[in-house]
């Protein structure tokens, strides 16, 4: 068989000494209504990240969804200023909130979930935060922030 596919041709054929797989795009795109992905974290090296909850100060799921939508650098030691993604141990109750997600990979601990900006503004609202960026030119305005 024969397909074009991205402007490429590619060529198939029955060969009885090879096995042919279709390889998939491991990438966490599932919120937390969705169910998350089991088993995946993004790279804590390569990601800005902070852990957020503990065993020793631990939060439930819906808590870190929360802590993720409202990070910044003053809430997190400098190092996320907006999340993206965030990640949580049901077992210790720990989370991860992650500024982008770079290189993601298998975790056994762990569920990763996306934070559509729909929803981190809905909570952001919910958590008395006002709507839109208040901050003039001279201000500095608001970073990561577009109309």
């Amino acid at each position: 068989a024969v397909s074009l596919e991205g402007g490429r041709l590619y060529a198939q054929a029955d060969e009885s000494d090879y096995n042919m797989y279709v390889m998939i795009d491991p990438t966490c795109e599932t919120n937390m209504t969705a169910g998350g992905c089991k088993q995946r974290r993004c790279d804590k090296v390569k990601t800005p990240n902070a852990k957020v909850c503990t065993g020793a100060a631990p939060c439930t799921l819906g808590e870190c969804e929360i802590k993720c939508a409202n990070s910044s650098k003053a809430n997190t030691g400098g190092a996320v200023e907006s999340c993206d993604y965030f990640a949580y141990d049901e077992t210790d109750k720990d989370c991860y909130v992650f500024e982008g997600c770079a290189n993601e990979d298998f975790s056994d601990d762990y569920f990763l979930y996306t934070l559509p900006y729909p929803t981190k503004v809905k909570l952001k609202l919910a958590l008395g935060a006002t709507a839109g960026c208040s901050k003039t030119r001279a201000q500095g305005g608001c970073t990561k922030r577009r109309c």
